[in-house]
């Protein structure tokens, strides 16, 4: 048996690292990482030409140069294991900066095999991600800046569970579609305001959640549960017992991160690695937020005794378990997001000024181009507002008034509304 052993100064560059295992892995061969910086493989006879050229290929490589110089690498020593078991130098850190041009090796006239050797994607942080959100999303800079967060842990192997809270129409969910559609396949948006617990009628489950959803290492997904406020309020049964209640009760294992055994909605099991996946619940919580406007008095000469509107105060983790959450469910919550009601400024302002909004959509899906005016904008705005019917209210409307023109004009490409 022979080794090719890739001694390291300090510690091993991941990447390198990462390339040299994967390599000699795929030749069928033992390979070990030592905690004294290097990487050890045990090579077969009839493979060692095939070892030895790639080492030298990789000496080559441009990319091994100008990112991991002499400095780094220390040598690379090919240590044969007949006779006397001589060793051939294939690389010695000699203090230059640079690799060696020339590597000479038997067979020379064959050329090494081009080994293509790709740097890894940097992960965005925290900052990137909120930019990128911020140009799709108004306003809402508390919760942009905790899903940007929630997502760089996740891309970096941590998981976390969230809760954002606020009223209808204010981006809770549409939060979460704008990162699915910037990380395809890591969010999962599903609506948990039917969910039912084992042994009752009903084809959702905490199980079927996860259907279609993969969880490893290398993609922990996100699962958002949409409508979370309906699945936590009180319902009871025929006998009195609160089904929320037992239906919290048995998220507490999943919310914590654990090997979980969960009944799907065709009454058999499957088992979930739930340590690797992220949660965020969404809800309005509206009863809860309106019982605290009702029961708060503003103090002052012209203001004194008139009611606060609902969401005028944060929501707290005490008012989400007044709500009908269970302390327990609440503890695996590592924090509540408060998002802010949305103003009719605020939806002129959206269908204005935001990248992707409603007016581009509507452009994108129908391919036409859109003017809007002013008063239209206003009478949008003020409709959605009045109603409390938030984005998908805007959208609905403009779509409405561009559907109705072309009523009777279908090959037109361009509108006036």
């Amino acid at each position: 048996m022979n080794k090719v052993i890739f001694e390291y100064v300090n510690s091993i560059p991941t990447s390198v690292r990462h390339r040299l295992v994967s390599h000699f892995e795929d030749l069928h061969q033992l390979v070990q990482v030592t905690n004294d910086n290097r990487i050890i493989a045990i090579i077969d006879d009839d493979k060692i030409h095939d070892a030895k050229r790639y080492c030298l290929t990789l000496l080559d490589s441009d990319y091994f140069n100008s990112k991991y110089s002499s400095a780094e690498l220390k040598s690379i020593l090919l240590i044969s294991g007949k006779g006397s078991g001589q060793t051939d130098v294939l690389y010695e850190n000699s203090g230059e900066d640079t690799l060696p041009e020339d590597n000479d090796y038997e067979d020379k006239d064959e050329e090494p095999e081009h080994i293509e050797i790709t740097e890894p994607e940097p992960v965005p942080s925290a900052q990137d991600i909120y930019d990128l959100i911020s140009a799709r999303v108004w306003k809402q800079t508390a919760a942009i800046k905790a899903a940007s967060i929630l997502m760089e842990n996740v891309l970096n192997g941590r998981r976390q569970n969230i809760m954002f809270v606020g009223p209808t129409g204010c981006g809770k969910t549409y939060i979460w579609r704008v990162l699915s559609e910037l990380f395809p396949g890591r969010i999962h948006i599903v609506d948990v305001s039917h969910i039912t617990n084992d042994g009752w009628h009903g084809s959702m489950k905490w199980g079927t959640i996860f259907n279609d959803v993969e969880v490893d290492d290398n993609k922990m997904p996100i699962m958002v549960l949409d409508e979370a406020d309906k699945m936590i309020a009180p319902r009871f049964s025929g006998g009195g017992d609160n089904v929320s209640m037992s239906i919290m009760s048995e998220a507490l294992k999943m919310l914590e991160g654990s090997n979980v055994i969960m009944q799907t909605s065709t009454c058999g099991t499957t088992s979930i690695d739930t340590s690797k996946v992220s949660f965020v619940l969404c809800g309005a919580f509206s009863q809860r937020a309106n019982d605290i406007a009702d029961s708060t008095r503003t103090i002052g000469f012209i203001s004194d005794g008139a009611k606060e509107k609902a969401y005028s105060k944060p929501l707290t983790v005490e008012d989400i378990i007044e709500f009908g959450a269970t302390p327990e469910f609440m503890g695996r919550i590592e924090s509540v997001v408060n998002l802010e009601p949305m103003t009719e400024d605020d939806y002129v302002k959206i269908l204005t000024e935001c990248e992707g909004g409603p007016i581009q959509e509507l452009e994108e899906m129908y391919g036409v181009s859109l003017d809007v005016s002013r008063d239209t904008l206003i009478q949008i705005a003020n409709k959605a507002f009045s109603r409390n019917l938030g984005v998908r209210g805007v959208r609905s409307f403009l779509r409405q008034l561009l559907d109705n023109q072309r009523f009777d004009n279908s090959a037109e490409t361009h509108f006036c509304l």
